[in-house]
């Protein structure tokens, strides 16, 4: 025989359990949420570091900045953009046969610093930048993790990203990040370390225009100088005193070229 108040009693159960499930599942979803919003946040913070690393870079070649300071600059972000623990960019030395190492960043030291053109022997940078093709080491969390010895580092790596740096098809160098934990870049790593690679070729290619261009004002200063010197030697009546030939001069060439009495 069922009492009243045995139904009460197992009404009242039901309901806790109900309340107690409720409960639960409101938790569970705004913990969902929660991390949801965490990850919006995260990603826009990313997001704009990126742009403002990005900028700050754009701005130094736009300002003909010192090249080794930009590309300083872009080692630096790449490492601590992509949560590296060495970040590192190589350059092809005079005679195209061997790279050279330009500058580094670490965790341990986090501001990209200069090297002393160090080279780099390393058979599997060398062959991604010749190859002129990115690489992701691994390219998946399902394998094996590799063992490199970055030389940028000296230490055991597990985890690389390598990106060549190419002007109008030829090979300038190479750009490239390196975990020492078995934590694998994803594919958005290697696209933002594309596009930092991409500033770098632009700072080297303005860097190379600049020199050529005073290279050529060296070369036509020099032509005009010389056309000066013929004209003063002329003699018949046409020539230059050497004083009207100084005055000709710019300045820095007057401090050089002082005629004699």
């Amino acid at each position: 025989m069922v009492f009243a108040g045995d139904v009460m009693r197992a009404m009242g159960v039901f309901e806790t359990e109900r309340r107690q499930n409720l409960a639960r599942l409101t938790a569970e979803r705004e913990r969902d949420q929660q991390a949801a919003l965490d990850a919006q946040q995260a990603a826009r913070r990313a997001a704009e570091d990126w742009t403002q690393a990005l900028v700050g870079i754009s701005r130094g070649v736009a300002n003909m900045e010192d090249v080794d300071q930009v590309l300083a600059a872009i080692v630096d972000a790449a490492r601590r953009l992509l949560d590296a623990d060495v970040a590192a960019l190589a350059l092809w030395n005079d005679t195209g046969l061997e790279l050279e190492l330009k500058c580094t960043a670490t965790a341990s030291a986090p501001e990209a610093a200069a090297e002393p053109h160090a080279p780099i022997h390393d058979a599997l940078i060398t062959r991604v930048v010749r190859d002129g093709r990115s690489s992701r080491i691994p390219k998946t969390a399902s394998e094996a993790p590799v063992g490199w010895i970055c030389p940028a580092l000296g230490r055991l790596i597990h985890a690389a990203c390598i990106v060549p740096l190419r002007l109008n098809g030829q090979s300038l160098g190479g750009l490239w990040v390196g975990r020492e934990a078995a934590r694998p870049f994803v594919p958005a790593d290697l696209s933002g370390l594309e596009r930092l690679a991409d500033q770098a070729v632009i700072a080297l290619e303005h860097a190379l225009m600049a020199a050529r261009l005073q290279s050529l004002a060296v070369t036509e200063e020099r032509a005009r100088i010389a056309a000066l010197i013929a004209e003063a030697r002329k003699g018949e009546g046409e020539f230059l005193s050497a004083a009207e030939l100084a005055a000709a001069m710019p300045f820095e060439t007057q401090r050089v070229f002082t005629p004699g009495p």
